[in-house]
């Protein structure tokens, strides 16, 4: 929450106004100046200098109305709005007061108010995001899903996409083999809210959760997202096990070889050297072009 500053009645005289004889006679414009900011520092410090000097906010406002002419009072607020804004401020409500205005009637004031808010970008981190399929055309569930993905969130890099053959528990009935890729992207939605958008574009592309190490159209899987952790029943971060997968770390390799996933001392290349020899991981020639990361 910012805290605020205030200077009301600031006076001075200029030459403002439509009329032939407001542009050489002056009068009086008054000024009311609400400035929103963070004073905990100057609190802490007991410094001018870590907040804004009312003495310095009413010189700039004081130049203004002594200065170059303008026709309307929406001018000289808007003037001060935007010299007002180089301080380091959250926002400034300002509101010119002309108060012997050429009206011929009896009237107490005549003012313009506006008002300026400084737009804050929202915290962003990366996501990486692993992809597999190994029913209906997989290579194209992969490429689908990396473009859907692309229209909500800021795409980074994309892997090539490897061959790797299933994990299978005992007695399980064999499937084709899977086509995996990585994606890193950037977004300021809150993690769940993440999960949830997945989910949706596996559901799109007929996901089917039957059944623990199933085939499946599409597994979009949160591997790393940041320094955020997690351990709730819907997700997991980091991905427990993505050290001990291939069809993790090979296409990941493509983009962050030299990343150390959290909880782990090796890169991705160091973990990828470790793994058992078979089975390997074929990367497809026809697979997405790899980009390094922005």
């Amino acid at each position: 929450m910012s805290d605020r500053i205030s200077l009301t009645g600031l006076r001075a005289q200029g030459t403002h106004g439509v009329l032939d004889h407001e542009k050489v006679e002056p009068q009086d414009f008054v000024v009311d100046v609400d400035l929103w900011l963070e004073t905990s520092d100057a609190v802490e410090s007991d410094d001018v200098a870590q907040t804004v000097s009312y003495a310095d906010v009413a010189d700039e406002i004081v130049a203004i109305i002594e200065g170059e002419h303008a026709d309307l009072i929406e001018t000289l607020a808007h003037r001060m709005i935007t010299r007002l804004s180089e301080f380091p401020v959250d926002g400034i409500a300002v509101t010119v007061h002309k108060p012997h205005a050429p009206i011929p009637h009896q009237f107490e004031d005549v003012s313009v108010t506006m008002e300026w808010w400084r737009t804050i970008e929202p915290d962003t981190y990366e996501v990486v995001i692993s992809l597999g399929s190994n029913l209906d055309h997989p290579h194209i569930h992969i490429r689908s899903a990396v473009e859907e993905i692309g229209i909500s969130y800021d795409v980074l890099a994309v892997s090539g996409i490897y061959a790797t053959a299933p994990l299978l528990e005992e007695g399980q009935t064999p499937q084709p083999n899977y086509m995996n890729a990585v994606i890193m992207v950037r977004t300021s939605k809150e993690l769940e809210h993440v999960l949830e958008d997945l989910q949706f574009i596996e559901d799109q592309h007929g996901r089917v959760r039957d059944a623990r190490w199933g085939a499946r159209t599409l597994d979009l899987d949160i591997i790393k997202a940041a320094h955020f952790a997690s351990n709730s029943p819907r997700l997991t971060i980091p991905h427990p096990r993505a050290h001990l997968r291939r069809f993790v770390l090979q296409p990941l390799a493509d983009l962050l070889p030299d990343l150390i996933l959290p909880g782990q001392t090796r890169t991705v290349t160091e973990l990828l050297r470790s793994l058992p020899e078979t089975p390997r991981a074929a990367r497809l020639p026809a697979g997405l072009a790899a980009r390094q990361p922005l």
